[in-house]
């Protein structure tokens, strides 16, 4: 399906999707009328309207979900024509500042639009009518985005089930198999089980949300955890020389830090969405 389109066609088209998101609801924050408020929206769960500490400190576990795009880095220095440090490094800072403004904007005026009239959810778009006709495609957009992500994600996913299928074979020697390939009947055989697997998924899970926080709580570990325990172990073997006892002490409370806030967000993401499913909320 996505054969004959480059990692550079994709990333236009997600990204002009997002550009057109964040422009309808920058418009609707300027064009909207108090008569739109009656229009009733089904989406919003109990849950949107509830108010507590705990649920800030939930949300960032959805912060952490981000540390899982860095998987993307891969094809992307392979998409360039000239790759080189300096333009992958101009590549991403560019990338990164565009997604910051869009997605900035995108919040700011979607929760202006609605504040102190509604109850607001997370999700910007389930605030607006069932019935608008430039929002329902801003939804339709968002799926464009997702689609033309696939097959940057399915080629992450591929290479990572080669390895480690290359180390099961026991012909590791063999680095550049993965790479050799692509185009044959196991590479698309892989590709085609990936994205029945996902449309099971899609279609059995309801919410979104049921993945992202254990996702979250899982790279929250990878983000603070296991470098937490990494450094500690350096400091217990003596691994890593240092004299001053002043910064031995430094780098200990750095180390139980990350792991104290690592399984602090793996715990409280995954025992909210676990509440979440069950509808066990404290009123």
């Amino acid at each position: 399906m996505f054969a004959c389109l480059s990692v550079h066609t994709c990333s236009f088209i997600g990204f002009a999707s997002s550009l057109y998101i964040a422009a309808v609801v920058m418009v609707k924050y300027f064009t909207i009328t108090d008569e739109y408020f009656h229009c009733k929206s089904s989406n919003h769960l109990e849950q949107d309207c509830q108010s507590s500490w705990t649920l800030a400190a939930n949300s960032i576990s959805f912060a952490c979900t981000a540390y899982e795009n860095h998987v993307s880095s891969v094809p992307v220095y392979f998409g360039l024509k000239k790759r080189s440090v300096r333009r992958y490094i101009i590549v991403v800072v560019t990338v990164m500042s565009s997604c910051l403004i869009v997605y900035s904007v995108t919040g700011l005026f979607g929760y202006l639009t609605f504040n102190g009239r509604v109850c607001i959810s997370g999700d910007v778009l389930r605030n607006y009518c069932p019935r608008d006709i430039p929002i329902s495609i801003a939804r339709v957009m968002i799926v464009v985005s997702l689609i033309t992500l696939y097959p940057i994600t399915c080629y992450v996913g591929r290479s990572a089930f080669d390895s480690i299928l290359i180390e099961l074979l026991a012909v590791a020697k063999h680095r550049t198999f993965a790479v050799e390939s692509k185009h044959t009947l196991r590479a698309r055989l892989e590709a085609v089980v990936w994205f029945l697997l996902t449309l099971g998924l899609a279609i059995f899970i309801p919410d979104i949300l049921v993945v992202m926080r254990p996702l979250g709580g899982l790279a929250s570990m990878f983000m603070l955890t296991f470098p937490g325990l990494c450094l500690l172990n350096l400091l217990l073997s003596n691994l890593i020389q240092i004299s001053s006892r002043f910064l031995r002490l430094i780098l200990y409370t750095v180390a139980g830090t990350y792991v104290a806030v690592g399984f602090y967000i793996f715990g409280s993401s995954v025992t909210y969405s676990i509440m979440s499913e069950a509808n066990i909320f404290p009123k």
